[in-house]
């Protein structure tokens, strides 16, 4: 019997230059970074989630504890996903 291969592919910001869920927030709670991607304004968000209906990746999360949205910061440039990954598939480019 063949075994079933899965792949699992991470959905991550696309750091926009004009990105769509911090105009799309009615509370500011995203501010747009000169780099691309937002920076989290905590104290802002209401948990509305208007900023995932527009996210191109839809990869805005609210936990359930409320500390606000969770978007990709990329760990302040040293991102744990990539330290992390058991078969070195994602890197960190300039």
């Amino acid at each position: 019997m063949e075994r079933e291969r899965r792949q699992f592919v991470p959905k991550i910001c696309l750091f926009c230059e004009n990105p769509p869920c911090a105009r799309a927030c009615p509370t500011k709670a995203l501010e747009p970074r000169p780099a691309g991607g937002v920076w989290v304004i905590e104290e802002n968000c209401i948990g509305c989630l208007k900023c995932n209906e527009v996210c191109v990746n839809r990869v805005i999360r609210i936990p359930e504890e409320p500390i606000g949205p969770l978007v990709c910061d990329l760990c302040g440039g040293d991102p744990d996903c990539v330290k992390i990954c058991p078969v070195q598939a994602l890197s960190l480019e300039n």
